[in-house]
């Protein structure tokens, strides 16, 4: 009984050990991630839609972006991955996992496209906004627009795109264990910008904004 208790302490502590979990992380992170920022583009490119009320000219050249921004994230993602290596950081020296990246320099492709991406999307939404600061109407002023049409949260997810890029070039060579840290605060800054937009209510009062507003611009032109 005794040794089948330390075959077991044995087993589990090796698969919790800081090395094993090192050897999975590349996978597990990459897959997740990827997977993430797909949903996001996808719930992005969603909310695009529904503010521009289908507008066809605008949401299939999106499209094409869209698909060419997964295609690219993936194939240098996947590559990249598959090529890296991690150690298990003395705890002593540093936290987490040391990362060894042979091909730094594509690493830069999933962030770019991610960044104009997220930059198109946020700049589309922006135009919308453009007859609210013209119009000075106090029922929808432009900053009160801004938010509850969701441009606010395109903003924060290119604003976090363009600071992990950032981050990933300065702080990431120098302290790599950081970059652990780094994708745990994108993936919460993600989760606060990305949810309000996903949320149907919020989503039917967004459209009825846009609709209110473009119904008083038919009829004030009617008057004239």
């Amino acid at each position: 009984m005794s040794s089948c208790k330390t075959y077991l302490f044995l087993v589990f502590m090796y698969d919790d050990s800081p090395e094993r979990r090192c050897k999975n992380l590349p996978n597990h992170t990459g897959r997740g991630l990827e997977c993430l920022a797909i949903c996001i583009n996808l719930i992005q490119i969603f909310r695009v839609r529904a503010l521009l009320q289908g507008n066809r000219l605008i949401i299939i050249p999106l499209w094409c972006l869209f698909f060419i921004n997964t295609f690219l994230s993936i194939a240098l993602a996947a590559f990249v991955v598959s090529t890296s290596s991690l150690t298990a950081a003395s705890p002593f020296i540093t936290l987490g996992c040391l990362t060894q990246v042979n091909h730094p320099q594509l690493m830069l492709g999933p962030y770019i496209s991610s960044t104009v991406y997220s930059g198109v999307l946020f700049f589309v939404t922006l135009g919308k906004l453009y007859p609210y600061f013209n119009s000075g109407s106090k029922e929808a002023p432009a900053l009160t627009v801004f938010v509850r049409d969701g441009t606010v949260f395109f903003a924060v997810i290119f604003v976090v795109e363009l600071v992990s890029l950032i981050w990933d070039q300065i702080i990431t060579p120098m302290r790599p264990a950081l970059q652990d840290i780094a994708n745990g605060l994108r993936i919460a800054l993600y989760a606060i910008a990305v949810g309000p937009t996903a949320d149907p209510p919020f989503t039917r009062c967004c459209y009825a904004t846009v609709v209110r507003h473009d119904a008083g611009q038919h009829d004030t032109g009617q008057h004239e």
